[in-house]
C-alpha cells in the first residue's frame, strides 16, 4: 500500500485512479476524511501486485497533480505488502556534531586550601 502526501482538495478518486492504474490492477484508493468531515492532504493506493506498487512509487514521486507535487510513500500496512522498504542506517556520531561544553574550573574547596597550607608550614618548619 502507498500513502501519498501533498494531494490536492481539488483532486479526485477517479484522479488518483487515473494516475496510479497504469502501473497496475487497484485493489483500493481511498481519501480519508477529518472528524470534522474536510478531507486532509493524504491518500492511500493499494495494489494488487507489490512490484506493481514499487514501479508506481518509483515513476510517481514528485509527480505534479492538480498543481502540487506528490510524495509517494510506503504506508505501514505490512500485511500488504511482502518486501517493505527497509529503515535507513542511523548517521555516525561525529565529534563535530557535539562541540564540547564550556566547563569552568573547579574551584579549589576549603579542605583543599587548608590541606595544602599545612604542607606548606610542614615544609617551613
Amino acid at each position: 500500500m502507498l500513502h501519498v502526501r501533498r494531494v490536492s482538495p481539488d483532486a479526485t478518486k477517479k484522479d488518483l485512479k487515473q494516475l496510479f492504474e497504469p502501473f497496475g490492477a487497484l485493489k483500493s484508493v481511498d481519501l480519508p476524511l477529518y472528524d470534522n468531515g474536510q478531507r486532509g492532504s493524504i491518500a492511500y493506493v493499494d495494489f494488487c501486485e507489490h512490484q506493481d506498487a514499487k514501479n508506481a512509487k518509483k515513476a510517481l514521486t514528485n509527480t505534479l497533480l492538480r498543481g502540487r507535487s506528490l510524495v509517494v510513500k510506503w504506508a505501514l500496512d505490512i500485511d500488504s505488502m511482502d518486501d517493505p522498504e527497509p529503515p535507513r542506517a542511523p548517521r555516525p556520531i561525529t565529534i563535530a556534531a557535539y562541540p564540547p561544553r564550556h566547563t569552568k574550573k573547579r574551584r579549589a574547596s576549603p579542605v583543599d586550601d587548608y590541606e595544602q597550607q599545612v604542607e606548606v608550614c610542614e615544609r617551613i618548619a
